[in-house]
């Protein structure tokens, strides 16, 4: 990259990661979650019937599963979602109360 380039890309990421972590702050202060909670709500409101096998949101969430399966455990534990096994898998659901 030229330098000019540079300082375009070095602005740019300084402002998503300046972003980020006043979206992060909010998230906490406001609402009391994270913004990988934030994420996966989104993906679940989103969907069809507001449900969707680990794998799936795994896959668009670009976590492990490892990591998502103690996301999820942490986020139902808090009420946020609601997970049930079905066909060996493991669906994922906004309870409705969040509607």
């Amino acid at each position: 990259l030229s330098k000019d380039q540079q300082r375009i890309w070095r602005a740019y990421l300084s402002a998503t990661m300046r972003f980020d972590a006043q979206l992060g702050r909010e998230l906490a202060e406001q609402h009391g979650i994270t913004t990988a909670d934030y994420e996966i709500l989104v993906r679940l409101s989103e969907a069809s019937d507001r449900t969707l096998r680990m794998s799936q949101l795994a896959d668009s969430t670009l976590a492990s599963r490892s990591r998502l399966t103690h996301q999820i455990d942490r986020m139902e534990k808090a009420g946020l979602v609601s997970a049930m096994s079905s066909s060996g898998q493991r669906d994922i659901l906004v309870p409705s109360r969040n509607e």
